[in-house]
């Protein structure tokens, strides 16, 4: 285990906003539920799913970095896209990314 999944398991609780690995292997957006055990988590995903989830397959929201491919919502459907850019101003905070077409998104 390397030292950010160390510092990550201690920083992981209940309202941690997370990307949790689907079944399909990528990461998508969620909440952390419910910790339900040792390194067990109920996840409740963005679009409503809710699943339980082992610590190594989570990743906190603050961990994640410019260069990271995540899953984000484009036209109601989560696509493959790359984070380019990180913002916090008075729209909010978040990420901005960059699908295969080049379209960019916050």
């Amino acid at each position: 285990m390397t030292q950010t999944f160390v510092w990550q398991a201690f920083c992981i609780v209940v309202g941690s906003m997370i990307y949790a690995q689907w079944k399909d292997s990528y990461f998508y957006p969620g909440k952390i539920a419910e910790k339900l055990g040792d390194k067990l988590y109920k996840v409740s995903f963005e679009d409503g799913d809710i699943r339980i989830v082992r610590e190594s397959d989570l990743i906190l929201e603050a961990l994640v970095v410019e260069g990271h491919t995540v899953m984000a919502e484009r036209d109601g459907w989560n696509q493959i896209a790359d984070i380019v850019s990180m913002y916090d101003d008075d729209s909010g905070h978040g990420y901005e990314v960059k699908f295969d077409d080049h379209f960019l998104k916050r």
